[in-house]
């Protein structure tokens, strides 16, 4: 009887395992260097974009961003990080990337 017992612990936690990647979403995200901050855009998600000094707040960041908007946790939010200007060449495009206006610096648009 043990043995049966046993075996069905393991079945569950293995499918417990496996509902969980089926709730991890994967986001392709667009990466740029714009001046001094790294800029991290999700197209698939009305193109929500964050911008930070270093990879790891910007991505953190983005992640909150992206759950909330889809009603997800944290941890069930990943990233397949680009380079814009690689990913546009890929698609035949031309590899000149022109800053998204959510990104330019309030101060080029004459706002304080």
């Amino acid at each position: 009887m043990a043995k049966r017992k046993d075996s069905q612990v393991r079945i569950s936690k293995a499918e417990s395992e496996q509902e969980k990647r089926a709730r991890i979403k994967t986001f392709v995200t667009e990466v740029t260097r714009n001046g001094e901050v790294w800029v991290l855009q999700v197209p698939a998600v009305d193109f929500v974009t964050t911008r930070a000094r270093n990879l790891f707040e910007a991505e953190e960041e983005l992640r909150g961003m992206v759950a909330g908007r889809l009603g997800l946790k944290r941890n069930e939010v990943t990233f397949e990080m680009q380079n814009e200007r690689a990913w546009r060449l890929r698609q035949g495009l031309s590899a000149e990337v022109q800053p998204h206006p959510a990104i330019i610096p309030s101060s080029i648009h004459g706002r304080s």
